[in-house]
């Protein structure tokens, strides 16, 4: 009980602060544009090499 309270304290300050909300966003972003990036590297690269 205490700690989903404790999530929810921390969902609340993770609402209540924009600029760590952007700044969990923009890392997700960035993240998947890498694994996007990656993913297609290798599809590339087989096509290229095969």
């Amino acid at each position: 009980m205490q700690l989903r309270e404790g999530l929810q304290d921390r969902n609340l300050h993770r609402e209540v602060d924009p600029a760590k909300r952007i700044q969990d966003s923009t890392r997700r972003y960035i993240a998947h544009i890498t694994f996007s990036f990656r993913k297609f590297q290798s599809l590339f690269f087989v096509f290229y090499h095969g």
